[in-house]
């Protein structure tokens, strides 16, 4: 008898991107407010590349981030930037269509 199932929740369950985006484009307004929409997307599409869809480290998709864009960032970015994201990820938190019909 199965008592239980367990699902892998970060991009099984729930859209990991969309709420990967969700997190960046919120955060990343208050260094890049002088960019035009376009501009300010191609930032927002470098981070969900260095990203990785989450399969790395937080701190270590920030550093070809940094690299680019430093010179718009605080001293203590990266520090600031890995405290918010581990605090309010969840709070991004959407699931796939299909989740509540499949469980």
């Amino acid at each position: 008898m199965i008592k239980a199932v367990i699902f892998d929740f970060d991009g099984t369950v729930s859209n990991r991107q969309k709420n990967a985006y969700s997190v960046f484009d919120g955060y990343f307004r208050q260094y890049f407010s002088d960019l035009d929409d376009l501009e300010f997307e191609a930032v927002l599409q470098d981070m969900m590349l260095y990203d990785c869809n989450g399969s790395i480290n937080v701190g270590m998709r920030l550093i070809p981030f940094m690299r680019k864009y430093g010179d718009r960032l605080p001293e203590d970015f990266s520090d600031v930037f890995v405290s918010f994201y581990t605090r309010t990820m969840y709070m991004s938190t959407t699931l796939k269509a299909e989740t509540l019909e499949v469980l």
